[in-house]
């Protein structure tokens, strides 16, 4: 999966619809929640926007037991629990040798976890 296609992936989920990318401009656009037509959030790149993933994730999900993300210098570990004390879990790791920048390091891993939780139908994700 691109990142296009993971920040694609999702707006869907959060609810996004009619999401189309501009060949000329490159912007990825649609319509949110509310019914309002905007640029769709790009948790990759950008803080507040992977911060309002993960609220999303955590708040609204039935599926979300839990999030637990560990950081250190050289890589940073998120696991998304889809039900209490999952012994399955498999967390998402993003090393430093990956990606060097530790912000983009974290919003990957929290993306990544994210949509492997929205695509595993029998941990309860939505695919």
């Amino acid at each position: 999966m691109t990142d296009q296609e993971m920040r694609q992936r999702l707006a869907e989920a959060m609810g996004w619809t009619d999401i189309q990318t501009s060949k000329i401009s490159g912007q990825t656009h649609g319509i949110d929640p509310d019914g309002n037509a905007g640029t769709i959030p790009n948790p990759l790149d950008n803080d507040s926007d992977a911060a309002a993933l993960e609220v999303w994730c955590v708040t609204t999900r039935p599926w979300c037991a839990g999030l637990t993300i560990i950081v250190d210098p050289a890589r940073v570990e998120v696991c998304v629990d889809t039900y209490e004390g999952d012994p399955d879990a498999e967390s998402v790791v993003v090393h430093q040798d990956t990606e060097p920048d530790p912000r983009r390091r974290r919003r990957s891993a929290l993306c990544w976890a994210i949509c492997r939780a929205l695509d595993d139908p029998e941990a309860g994700g939505e695919a």
